[in-house]
C-alpha cells in the first residue's frame, strides 16, 4: 500500500514551496501576491479543512464565487444523489453519473488543492491539501462531473468568463465529457487563453477518449498516474489520445476531505480516491506556484501576449516532467512524463520564439 502522502513526494512540491518562501516548505507562509485559482466544479461545503468557508475567515473566497445552479445563493453544494462507483461498462457509468451526479465532488477535489488538514490512521499519516492558504474562488456549475447537459455547459462558459473577468490567474476544472457541442465553452477557453489565464482540465481516462475541455489544445490536459508511477488505466488511452495529455499527475489513492463528515464523523476519505479530477488539482497547484515564483512583472515583460504565458507554463511543465515507470513501448507517444512541480518551477522561462499559438478551441468543437 502506498504511503498516504505519496503524492506530495512524487511531485516534489516541498522544494517548489521553499523556493517561493525562501526558508520553509510550509505553504501557509506564502504571500500569493494576486495569484488566485478558480475552481469550477459542484461547489464546496463548509468543511473544517478550509478554515471557515461561511464565516469569511477562509482562503476559499466563497463571497467571490458564483452559484449557477441555484442563482443568488453562495456556491455551497447541497447534498444530492450520490453516484460514481466504477462498473464494467464505462458508458453505463457515464450515463449513471450524468443523471445522478457525484455528491461532494467539489469539496473532495478542492481539499486536495488547498485544504489544511492532518490525516492519521495507524502508521499512515499525511497532510491533506497541497497548498493551504492559496486563494481560491469556487464556482458551482453542476451536480455531475460529466458534461452532458446543455444548461451545465452554459454554466461552465459563464464561470470561465467570470473567472477571467475577476482576475483569476488559473482555472481548475475536474469535469469533462468525450463530446463537446458548446461553442460557448470553446469561446470562453479562447478568451482565457488570450488573457494569459492557465486553464487546467481533466483528461478523464475512464474510457478510451480524452474528455473536453481537457482535450482542447488551449487547455492544459491532465492524465493520471498511480503511486508506482505507472499510467492509470493504461489500456483506456490509445497513442492517438495520449497526444492530448500534457502531463500525468497523481490520480489514485489520494487522501481528501469527506464531504459527509457531519453525518459519519470521518473528516477524511482514504479509500478509492481515484480519477484525473485529482491529477488536475495537482497541476493547478503547479501553475499557481509557477506564477508566484516568476512574478507578474517578470512574466508580463517576457510575454506581452497572454497566450505566450500559457504556452511558457506548458513548456516548463512538459520539460520539467520526469519519466513514467513504463516499458519503452508503453511510454506516452508525445514524450510527456509525470508531474514534478519542483523541476517545472526551476526551468528557465522559454524564449518567445520557442512558443507557438495553439488552434482556437472554438474551432475544435465536435
Amino acid at each position: 500500500m502506498a504511503g498516504a502522502d505519496w503524492n506530495f513526494h512524487s511531485t516534489d512540491i516541498a522544494g517548489a514551496i521553499r523556493r517561493v518562501t525562501g526558508t520553509t516548505d510550509d505553504p501557509r507562509m506564502i504571500d500569493w501576491r494576486g495569484v488566485r485559482v478558480a475552481h469550477i466544479d459542484t461547489g464546496v461545503r463548509d468543511h473544517p479543512v478550509f478554515g471557515g468557508v461561511t464565516s469569511g475567515t477562509s482562503w476559499v473566497k466563497i463571497a467571490s464565487g458564483v452559484n449557477y445552479m441555484e442563482p443568488g445563493d453562495t456556491p455551497i453544494e447541497p447534498p444530492h444523489d450520490q453516484s460514481g462507483t466504477l462498473i464494467d461498462d464505462a458508458m453505463d457509468w457515464i450515463s449513471d453519473l450524468s443523471d445522478k451526479g457525484v455528491d461532494g465532488h467539489g469539496t473532495r477535489t478542492l481539499s486536495v488543492l488547498c485544504g489544511d488538514g492532518q490525516y492519521k490512521k495507524g502508521n499512515r499519516k499525511s497532510r491533506v491539501g497541497l497548498l493551504p492558504g492559496l486563494p481560491v474562488v469556487p464556482y458551482r456549475v453542476t451536480d455531475t462531473v460529466l458534461l452532458a447537459q446543455r444548461t451545465v455547459l452554459v454554466n461552465i462558459a459563464k464561470a470561465i468568463t467570470h473567472a477571467v473577468d475577476t482576475d483569476c490567474k488559473v482555472i481548475s476544472m475536474s469535469l469533462g465529457f468525450p463530446i463537446m457541442r458548446s461553442s460557448a465553452i470553446g469561446k470562453a477557453v479562447d478568451d482565457a487563453y488570450s488573457s494569459g489565464v492557465i486553464v487546467v482540465a481533466a483528461g478523464g481516462q475512464f474510457i478510451d477518449k480524452v474528455t473536453y475541455p481537457g482535450k482542447f489544445s488551449r487547455t492544459i490536459g491532465v492524465g493520471g498516474h498511480t503511486p508506482d508511477r505507472k499510467i492509470w488505466h493504461l489500456g483506456h488511452y490509445s497513442k492517438t489520445m495520449q497526444r492530448f495529455v500534457d502531463v500525468w499527475a497523481p490520480s489514485t489513492d489520494i487522501v481528501r476531505a469527506n464531504p459527509g463528515w457531519a453525518d459519519d464523523g470521518r473528516l477524511y476519505d482514504d479509500v478509492a480516491g481515484e480519477g484525473t479530477s485529482y491529477g488536475t488539482v495537482h497541476v493547478a497547484a503547479a501553475a499557481a506556484l509557477w506564477l508566484r515564483h516568476h512574478g507578474e512583472n517578470k512574466l508580463a515583460a517576457h510575454y506581452p501576449k497572454g497566450w505566450q504565458r500559457v504556452e511558457a507554463f506548458r513548456k516548463a511543465l512538459r520539460d520539467g516532467s520526469v519519466p513514467l515507470v513504463e516499458p519503452r513501448d508503453r511510454q506516452p507517444v508525445n514524450g510527456t512524463g509525470r508531474l514534478n512541480i519542483d523541476t517545472t518551477q526551476k526551468k528557465k522561462l522559454a524564449p518567445r520564439a520557442a512558443l507557438a499559438i495553439r488552434p482556437k478551441a472554438e474551432t475544435q468543437i465536435l
